[in-house]
């Protein structure tokens, strides 16, 4: 199952810059999320071109 890797990055990044103005350190655990979806879908993309 491949997940919308662009749309969740859209949300996650519109949601860390509110998180910057409120709560630095949230939008820096937001941004590992983002990090870790991100390297779990490129391992999806991986496997399914193989």
């Amino acid at each position: 199952m491949k997940i919308d890797i662009e749309e969740i990055n859209e949300i996650i990044n519109k949601e860390i810059e509110f998180a910057k103005q409120v709560n630095p350190v949230m939008a820096l655990g937001m941004e590992q999320i983002r990090r870790v979806l991100n390297e779990y879908n490129y391992e999806l993309d991986k496997k399914a071109d193989k």
